[in-house]
């Protein structure tokens, strides 16, 4: 295995956890890093004849976890701001 080879695994480890569930859809952060770093696998695998072809990005999701996180604390303290969203529909 090359040192390229070697250094697409590692960063294909640390996208299938930055992939799961509650990680990349936690904030926007989360999901540009996500997106960040499918752009770094994608310019490491591809060789200068290939430089046209694009890499798969994650679209976002509708809501974000983190605003979920933060209606919740605020309609347990009483301050109730709509409690309709995030919920499937």
């Amino acid at each position: 295995m090359t040192e390229l080879e070697d250094k697409v695994k590692k960063l294909t480890n640390l996208i299938n956890i930055q992939e799961s569930t509650g990680n990349w859809d936690y904030s926007p952060y989360m999901f540009g890093l996500l997106n960040g770093m499918l752009l770094a696998r994608s310019i490491m695998e591809t060789s200068p004849d290939d430089a046209d072809s694009d890499p798969f990005y994650k679209e976002a999701p509708e809501t974000w976890i983190e605003d979920l996180d933060i209606l919740e604390k605020l309609n347990k303290s009483g301050i109730v701001i709509n409690p309709d969203i995030g919920e499937k529909k």
